[in-house]
């Protein structure tokens, strides 16, 4: 227990925090004054509609209390939001002050009528046409003068205290998914890295290769086959069996780790991905379609795309390419395709893709797999 107890005092120096109970109208000053940064691109992330965000200036203005909000105090003394960014987002729309990540103002927020007040239908709080009344000066004196519960993360903690406390409040299932909140941390860390996975996942050609259903797309799965796939190929992916049977903390940690390179070829890793679908999508006439690649092969592809074969697949192209071996003749183009279609039936990837794998051997299993599958020489195929 003594062990315990001094291990706790250990982290608990790690992060130093601070509350204050702030006016609304002092966290617009704030905004306006950019000393707090709410990450614009959360935008995409975090979607109330009208009527939630109406539900919301309705919880405040009957002073029904609001859920602290969450900062962390960078180098400069600005403040990052690490949660509260919707709730805050609304406020600075309501009141005419959101901008969009191309530093736009966004179309202020005009209430809708609530069960509780109806009479809120058309209030902004400022008129914005004829169809629009503007919120009385004592309700807007009122609104911000309420007051919202701040906690900060100070910037004298331990550097990666803003991403725990980030993943602490944003998992469980409750808020986002998984990769929701991988692209979240990815923005608060670097978000060029943001950017690149974003565009990688909206590639026609990575689309094609990989039907999924509506909700899927919306939890932002194809961005997490991107992750995972870049990872495999830059980072040590051995350590993942030391985070346990859950994957998506060491997903987490890499993609951090992917994010402070600062010598990370964009350009280079774009190459060579491309080069991997393209090469996919040339051996059409050997009987594999684009929809296909990624399928179970028996006498036919069948079923929905493999997650499993995408990643052994992918990873197994790109080492070969970055090891300078042949994938443009038509003699390993039909290798290829012999392989695609045999993978399912392989006994490793059989071994690795049954149920009750672990997620994270089956990651770091099918990534030496496939490397090894796909990088023989061709006299070998």
């Amino acid at each position: 227990m003594n062990e315990l107890s001094g291990r706790l005092k250990e982290l608990k120096k790690e992060i130093a925090t601070d509350s204050y109970a702030m006016s609304i109208g002092e966290l617009i000053n704030l905004y306006v004054d950019e000393e707090m940064d709410i990450h614009p691109k959360f935008q995409r992330l975090f979607r109330w509609t009208p009527y939630q965000k109406t539900r919301f200036i309705e919880s405040i203005m009957l002073n029904i209390p609001i859920p602290p909000i969450f900062v962390s105090q960078n180098e400069a003394g600005v403040w990052d939001v690490v949660d509260g960014v919707q709730r805050l987002s609304t406020i600075f729309q309501f009141v005419g002050k959101l901008k969009d990540e191309n530093g736009k103002v966004v179309t202020p927020l005009v209430l809708e009528g609530t069960k509780t007040i109806p009479e809120f239908e058309g209030i902004s709080w400022d008129p914005i046409d004829e169809s629009t009344h503007s919120l009385s000066q004592d309700l807007k004196l009122d609104f911000k003068r309420s007051k919202i519960v701040v906690n900060i993360v100070k910037k004298e903690s331990d550097s990666s205290a803003k991403y725990e406390l980030f993943q602490r409040l944003n998992t469980g299932g409750s808020k986002l998914s998984e990769q929701e909140v991988r692209n979240c941390l990815m923005i608060m860390s670097n978000p060029v890295m943001y950017d690149f996975v974003n565009k990688l996942s909206e590639n026609d050609m990575f689309v094609n290769t990989t039907p999924m259903s509506t909700r899927m797309i919306e939890e932002q799965y194809r961005m997490e086959l991107i992750v995972r796939y870049l990872i495999a190929i830059n980072c040590d992916v051995s350590t993942a069996k030391k985070s346990g049977t859950d994957l998506a903390p060491f997903l987490n940690d890499k993609i951090l780790e992917l994010c402070n390179n600062r010598s990370f070829d964009f350009e280079s890793q774009k190459d060579i991905f491309i080069s991997v679908l393209t090469l996919l999508l040339s051996i059409s006439e050997y009987g594999i379609s684009q929809d296909d690649v990624f399928k179970k092969y028996t006498d036919k592809f069948s079923g929905a795309m493999l997650s499993s074969a995408y990643l052994t697949i992918t990873v197994g192209l790109a080492k070969r390419i970055k090891h300078h071996r042949d994938i443009t003749s038509t003699e390993y183009k039909k290798i290829l395709s012999n392989k695609i279609k045999a993978l399912s039936s392989q006994e490793t990837f059989v071994k690795y893709t049954a149920n009750g794998v672990r997620a994270v051997d089956r990651y770091v299993n099918l990534i030496s797999f496939g490397e090894e599958y796909f990088d023989d020489e061709i006299n070998n195929g």
